[in-house]
Formats: C-alpha cells, structure tokens, sequence
C-alpha cells in the first residue's frame, strides 16, 4: 500500500529511495535506507515493480558522468521483502545504454520490457529481460515501426496481454516533434 521512487535530478542526481504510503488517512511521505551498494546516483532511469520477486528493478539512466554519453545500461534489484536490500544483476547483453525510456513489468512472461529513448540518439528498440533464470537481455521484434521516441509512457494491458506506448517526442526544442500516438506491442 505504498508507492516507491527512486533517485532523480533537481540540479544534482540521487540514488535515495523513498515511499510514499497510502496505509493512513493521508499519504505520507518516508526515506527507505536500503542495505548493500546501491545503483549510481541517476535521473531518466526506468522502474517497475516484480511482484513475483517481491522487489523494485531499475535500469537505465541519464549520470551525467558516464563516458560517452553519460547514459548507464546497468540493472538493480531492491528486494521489498524484510529488510531492503540493493543487488546488482549482471544481465548479458544488455541494450546500449540510454535515458527517458518506458519499461513495463510483463506478467504473462515474467520479464521486464524496455522500449526507446535516447542514447543519446532517439530510439525505437524494444529490448525484454526474464526476470527468472540466468538474465540475458533479449531484442523483441516488433510487428510495426513505432517512430523513435524518448520521454513516453508505457503501461502493461493484462487484459489483451500487450505492452502500451503514448506520446513522447523525438528531437530538441525548438523543432520537437511531439507525439500523440498510441502503439501495442503484442
């Protein structure tokens, strides 16, 4: 009954976690001091919960540190369960590292699955990572060609068993091109 978010940029970037709680008659906000190394400080990251794994996974990212493009392509585990606790998962092949993409937690297949951004090229790569067994980052082929996009929304439609991508846009002010578009993967 809680919402959990994790790092994030105001002039700096963090890697603080806190939970917002939903339990008392109004929502109330609390740090969450995990144990174990925690990922690097980072904004424009991806996270979903795996209810399954009873834990938070985060990817992705904008350091401003990072050479060439100061984007992460690293992948955490913050385990929910007793007390919380940071673990590196050392996933093959990962994507090329990028920012200000969409990921969704797939129930059906137990995987995380990442769509776009920027690298800091605008993206159109669909990438998934089974969240049981050895993690090895797979490319999902997609029927159609969703234009390359970063900053978009992404949700997971249990009902038709698809991944739901909205809007985004695909090149700096001021000649952004800003969409309005709604796309499935299936």
């Amino acid at each position: 009954d809680r919402m959990l978010v994790f790092g994030g940029y105001d002039g700096s970037f963090y890697n603080d976690v806190w939970a917002l709680s939903f339990a008392g008659a109004t929502p109330a906000w609390s740090p969450v001091t995990p144990i174990g190394t925690p990922p690097s400080p980072r904004a424009g990251h991806v996270a979903v919960f795996d209810p399954d794994g009873d834990r938070m996974i985060v990817t992705s990212g904008y350091d401003g540190v990072t050479a060439p493009y100061n984007r992460v392509n690293d992948t955490w585990a913050l385990s929910l369960s007793g007390t919380p606790e940071w673990t590196k998962i050392e996933a093959a092949n990962p994507p090329v590292a990028r920012s200000s993409a969409s990921a969704i937690y797939d129930s059906a297949r137990r995987r995380l699955v990442l769509f776009g951004g920027t690298s800091p090229d605008f993206l159109a790569d669909c990438w998934a990572l089974p969240l049981d067994g050895a993690p090895d980052w797979v490319s999902v082929a997609s029927a159609g060609a969703i234009p390359a996009r970063e900053e978009h929304s992404a949700v997971y439609d249990t009902a038709r068993d698809r991944m739901v991508v909205f809007g985004g846009y695909d090149t700096p002010t001021p000649n952004s091109h800003n969409f309005d578009d709604l796309w499935s993967l299936e």
